[in-house]
C-alpha cells in the first residue's frame, strides 16, 4: 500500500479535523476510515504541485488531480485505478468541500465527470403502462389494495425511475 506523507501543518491539521468531523457526524465507519486517506493523497499531490493553500484549489486543479488519478498505477493489481475507486475519491473530496463550507473556510467545487457510462437506469414501466395498471384496478377490496400499492410504489419512485426525468410525480401517479 502506497503511503502519502503531507508536510504542510495546515494540511496535517485539516486531515485530522476532517476525520474527526466525519466521526462526529456519525458517517459510516468505512467513510471515517478511508475518506481522510483519500484526502491525504489529494493534499500530498497538492504539495507536489507546490500548492500549500486551499484557496488555490480551482476547478482546473481538481481536474488535473483526477487526470493524475486516472493514470496512477493500482498498487494491488495490475493496471490503473478502477472507476469505482475514482468515484470514492470524488465522494471524499465532496465531503471535504462540505466540511470546509460548514466550518466557514474557503471551499471548492468538485465537478468531475468520469468517462464512460455513469448510470444503468433500467426502464421498468413506461407512463402508458403505469396508467394501464391504474385503470386495471377494480373497485373491490383487492382492486383498492392494488391501487394503494401502486400509489406507494410511485411515491417512492421504484416503478417510475425511467420516466422521472420526463414527467412529474402527478403525471405518473393519478
Amino acid at each position: 500500500m502506497q503511503t502519502f506523507a503531507i508536510k504542510t501543518p495546515e494540511f496535517i491539521h485539516l486531515e485530522e479535523s476532517f476525520g474527526e468531523w466525519l466521526q462526529l457526524l456519525n458517517f459510516e465507519q468505512s467513510t471515517v476510515k478511508y475518506a481522510p486517506r483519500k484526502v491525504r493523497e489529494f493534499l500530498c499531490w497538492l504539495e507536489q504541485q507546490q500548492t500549500t493553500e486551499l484557496s488555490a484549489v480551482t476547478k482546473q486543479v481538481i481536474e488535473n488531480y483526477f487526470d493524475y488519478l486516472k493514470e496512477r498505477r493500482n498498487n494491488r493489481r495490475k493496471g490503473k485505478l478502477s472507476r469505482n475507486y475514482l468515484r470514492t475519491h470524488i465522494t471524499a473530496l465532496r465531503k471535504l468541500s462540505r466540511y470546509l463550507r460548514e466550518t466557514g473556510r474557503e471551499s471548492f467545487e468538485v465537478d468531475v465527470q468520469l468517462p464512460g457510462k455513469t448510470r444503468n437506469i433500467k426502464t421498468i414501466f413506461t407512463l402508458s403502462e403505469i396508467k394501464a395498471l391504474y385503470s386495471a384496478c377494480e373497485g373491490d377490496a383487492l382492486g383498492i389494495r392494488d391501487r394503494a400499492m401502486l400509489v406507494m410504489f410511485c411515491s417512492i419512485k421504484t416503478c417510475c425511475m425511467s420516466v422521472r426525468a420526463r414527467t412529474t410525480k402527478n403525471d405518473m401517479c393519478p
